[in-house]
């Protein structure tokens, strides 16, 4: 079990320090006074709210890839997997690009779940969406 399960943990680990690497390294890389009567605190907390809408497109990743390797494993041996691995990646894909249409789409709508403060912050969203 440890065999099939370290490098699942491994995995997990270091995407979530990839996924939270750009808030402290956005903090130590901006020198102070980079944004005009702004530290480089408030810019981390502007990308930390934009940030928050791209958790969806995470949650979706994480979801289809939990659901995915048991999948795959088990549908291994099949002479057909290879076009049931491809018709899955290609639905994985649309409902992702649908994402990303109907969050990029409705941005104006959703810049005011945030404060006026943090709408310069909406910029990112969509890399981050796709990213």
């Amino acid at each position: 079990m440890l065999s099939y399960s370290f490098p699942i943990v491994l995995t997990g680990l270091l995407g979530t320090t990839n996924e939270f690497f750009s808030r402290i390294s956005l903090e130590a890389w901006l020198p102070e006074g980079f944004y005009k009567g702004r530290s480089s605190s408030f810019a981390v907390g502007v990308f930390g709210a934009a940030y928050r809408f791209a958790v969806l497109m995470n949650l979706t990743v994480m979801a289809y890839r939990m659901a995915a390797e048991p999948f795959f494993f088990s549908n291994s041996g099949d002479k057909e997997s290879p076009q049931l691995f491809a018709k899955v990646n290609h639905y994985f894909v649309i409902v992702c690009c649908f994402i990303l249409l109907g969050i990029a789409i409705n941005m104006d709508v959703l810049k005011y779940l945030t404060g006026k403060d943090y709408w310069e912050g909406m910029v990112v969203v969509v890399p981050l969406l796709l990213g």
